[in-house]
């Protein structure tokens, strides 16, 4: 299957908080700012419509559901990454991504992010650095969707603590996601996206 070039970038939508809306326009910015966005737009362009909706979310105060559409914008570039191929790159104003063919996999490989990324290293050089934002934007995403085990693990780790120490001791366990860490998470997936956009970009444009 071969997929051509097309580009429609939409924004996130207004807000009327002052605050939120300055740091969701600061973080779309830097979105617009990339100049590799629009060269790798084919590539990338269901991860910046995931990373729209983690806006919304965060715009909203869901700050779980924030780090999950964070993770999930992630993993969509990961995957596309990993499966395009026969990249072509045209000089359409600026010298693009135009056309891609889609790599099958087995469905359980497909499903596992872990292979997934190993695909991706293979073809391309992820640097340390986007290995360790990756990671931990997938764990609060993990932990925001799987929030009931974490809070059960959380009374069974209190439990042990109190156990071993005094009750008076202090017990320090995460159990939400604040808007902080949302914040940043959102950060930390636009720069991992810029990142990916520009190796993609060098690796196939640029050769």
């Amino acid at each position: 299957m071969a997929f051509e070039f097309a580009r429609i970038l939409i924004g996130p939508k207004p807000c009327n908080n002052n605050e939120k809306c300055r740091e969701i326009n600061n973080l779309w910015e830097k979105i617009e700012n990339s100049k590799t966005l629009e060269s790798t737009y084919l590539i990338f362009s269901l991860s910046y419509d995931l990373f729209r909706e983690a806006l919304a979310c965060y715009q909203n105060s869901a700050y779980l559901a924030t780090s999950i559409m964070c993770r999930d914008s992630l993993e969509s570039a990961i995957y596309i990454m990993a499966i395009a191929k026969d990249i072509k790159c045209c000089d359409i104003g600026n010298l693009s991504i135009c056309s891609y063919t889609h790599e099958e996999y087995r469905q359980d490989i497909i499903r596992d992010y872990g292979s997934m990324l190993s695909k991706v290293e293979g073809k391309y050089k992820i640097d340390e650095s986007i290995k360790n934002n990756l990671k931990e934007i997938r764990s609060d995403g993990n932990f925001a969707a799987h929030l009931a085990q974490k809070i059960d693990e959380s009374y069974k780790d209190i439990t042990e603590f109190y156990n071993k120490h005094s009750k008076k001791a202090e017990f320090s366990k995460r159990n939400w996601i604040t808007k902080d860490e949302a914040y940043k998470t959102l950060d930390k997936t636009v720069n991992v996206l810029i990142a990916l956009s520009k190796i993609v970009y060098e690796t196939n444009c640029k050769k």
